[in-house]
């Protein structure tokens, strides 16, 4: 087992918004620390596969736990993407009424 403790993850998370009653995604910033104005964080899997030294788990245990401690209000819900993005949600309501938005308009 690798000591991997010391070692920081590299990445560069991108923090959306989302306008509610426009039902679309606005303010997509790469600024540190946008949590309080942020509905989702979303991870390229490009940044996940680029740290060798961790293994895909780790790097997404350790999301979630920079996550809880930079916005401990949140109860970060992770998701996969179709293009293997990982996407971590701010409140578990958003996710679900995001993915029952999308649903709809798939299927009209």
């Amino acid at each position: 087992m690798k000591n991997n403790q010391k070692k920081e993850v590299i990445m560069h998370p991108m923090y959306f918004q989302i306008d509610r009653q426009q039902d679309k995604t606005i303010n997509i910033t790469f600024e540190k620390d946008n949590m309080a104005k942020c509905d989702f964080v979303l991870v390229t899997s490009k940044d996940i596969h680029s740290n060798h030294d961790f293994e895909e788990n780790e790097i997404i245990d350790r999301t979630k736990s920079w996550l809880k401690k930079s916005y401990p209000n949140g109860d970060w819900r992770h998701r996969v993407s179709k293009n293997e993005n990982h996407i971590f949600w701010k409140y578990e309501k958003t996710l679900f009424g995001r993915s029952e938005s999308m649903a709809s308009k798939q299927a009209a």
